[in-house]
């Protein structure tokens, strides 16, 4: 039953995927042809491209962040195992 339901599901995402690109290629057309100045764009699509790049921006810092921060808190941990082992070692 899993494997019918998980091929439909494949199927409605495909399906919602070729509507997207229809619907967005549908929507180029329609600015190519429409009477929309060059320089009119700009205000179109410099914003989308600077939304963009602070979006994409912020998952790298905040993915390097958290990953920073997990290798500092694996070294603290190894850095005290470390250090409890060796005293062990020196009082025995």
């Amino acid at each position: 039953m899993n494997v019918s339901v998980d091929k439909s599901e494949r199927n409605r995402q495909s399906f919602r995927a070729a509507e997207l690109k229809s619907a967005l290629w549908d929507a180029a057309n329609t600015l190519r042809g429409s009477a929309v100045d060059r320089t009119d764009w700009k205000g179109y699509i410099l914003p989308l491209l600077f939304f963009k790049r602070i979006s994409d921006a912020q998952d790298v810092y905040f993915g390097r962040g958290q990953t920073i921060l997990l290798k500092r808190e694996r070294i603290k941990r190894n850095t005290f195992k470390q250090r409890r082992l060796l005293y062990r070692n020196q009082t025995a």
